[in-house]
């Protein structure tokens, strides 16, 4: 395997290969937000690629979104459900322009306005195995309705 597609499959592996994390934490459940939007940069950690989440909550229990990685070079688009129960969530994604594809699973801490994903099932010694990442919110936002802006429309 050439150095350029080791990186590529490191990069997809941290991406798409994320196992939910077991949080012993209280959790509300219940309905998340629809309209929040997770969203978090993370600089390079490491040989673990930059990482950039937007992740939307939609109807029915629906999430979608996207996730960038190596400064945005690697983009995979997703889209999944999560189960207001137990706050758990499954998306899956792929690779824009390209075929790869795989599957994330975490857990919305709808308490914190987070969602916390580990990065795991990658190959034994990879820089990102393990890693845990918090996704933080942004309360949804209707950009077509001014009235709540302060110091008024534009």
């Amino acid at each position: 395997m050439t150095p350029k597609n080791m990186r590529a499959a490191v990069i997809a592996g941290a991406l798409l290969s994320v196992v939910g994390c077991n949080v012993a934490s209280a959790q509300v459940t219940g309905p998340a937000t629809v309209g929040r939007v997770y969203t978090l940069h993370t600089d390079r950690v490491g040989a673990c690629p930059s990482l950039d989440w937007h992740i939307v909550v939609g109807p029915n229990y629906t999430l979608s979104g996207m996730i960038g990685a190596d400064d945005m070079n690697v983009l995979f688009n997703v889209k999944g459900t999560y189960n207001p129960a137990g706050g758990t969530f499954q998306l899956t994604g792929k690779e824009a322009g390209g075929t790869r594809t795989g599957a994330i699973n975490g857990v919305i801490r709808r308490s914190q306005r987070v969602l916390v994903a580990t990065l795991g099932g990658l190959a034994v010694d990879s820089p990102c195995q393990g890693k845990v990442v918090y996704v933080k919110s942004v309360p949804p936002y209707n950009a077509y309705n001014s009235a709540g802006l302060a110091g008024g429309g534009g």
